[in-house]
């Protein structure tokens, strides 16, 4: 479902914003969008309703991956839409909406309706950290420009702290699921990376080119994995 929710980036104490986000049926709405994960080749049937009663929903990534472009499918308000796909092949993709015309060179950003789409190779996979970027803005006044830059729907301090034992190798999937380009840099180690994507493909690097860094520049709607 999308609809309309109240939205607190810097944690439950924190301002709130109006926003609209996407939630499982029956269920409280979330940002980023409920996570999406099954095995390779696995069936889908996804129902979208757009509960806006004044906004036309553009939806994005709902099918199967790799992509060869983007498939969007509008929806009024008030209607519904079921898609039925397969995942495809593994790697780290999300699914988006835009609300009405969108324009990337506007005085606002509303980038909350996103979430994680990831296909999983067959058989175990080493335990990973989902990271969704995503931002809210908006001009204040004529020279003023007010905005949330979030991981996992929250910016600091609200984050949430990342827990490990010395020796262990963590992993992270990162999705920028902003119109902005994003420098992510882990402040004090190296990470080796693993794969780039576009949301719509997903280029897993053999191990001899996986680049040892301590900044990653991501491009707009891009994604990658990293281990440390």
């Amino acid at each position: 479902d999308v609809g309309m929710a109240e939205w607190r980036p810097e944690g439950d104490a924190g301002p709130a914003i109006e926003v609209a986000a996407f939630s499982e049926a029956g269920s409280s709405p979330q940002v980023p969008g409920p996570l999406i994960r099954v095995p390779a080749g696995t069936p889908l049937r996804v129902t979208v309703r757009n509960r806006l009663p004044d906004s036309t929903l553009s939806l994005h990534g709902l099918l199967t991956h790799p992509a060869a472009g983007d498939d969007s499918v509008q929806l009024a308000p008030g209607a519904a839409v079921t898609l039925r796909f397969s995942a495809g092949d593994p790697g780290t993709y999300f699914y988006h909406g835009i609300l009405g015309v969108h324009d990337f060179d506007r005085d606002e950003e509303r980038e909350q309706l996103a979430g994680a789409f990831v296909v999983d190779p067959p058989g175990p996979v080493p335990p990973d950290r989902i990271l969704v970027l995503n931002i809210w803005g908006r001009m204040l006044d004529s020279v003023n420009y007010g905005n949330a830059l979030t991981i996992n729907g929250r910016s600091w301090p609200g984050t949430e702290r990342i827990h490990a034992t010395t020796g262990d190798s963590l992993r992270w999937r990162v999705i920028n699921a902003s119109a902005r380009g994003h420098p992510m840099h882990l402040h004090g180690f190296y990470f080796r990376l693993g794969s780039r994507g576009d949301g719509r493909t997903d280029t897993v690097l053999p191990p001899s080119a996986q680049p040892l860094l301590v900044t990653e520049s991501m491009r707009p709607f891009s994604t990658y994995t990293m281990a440390w």
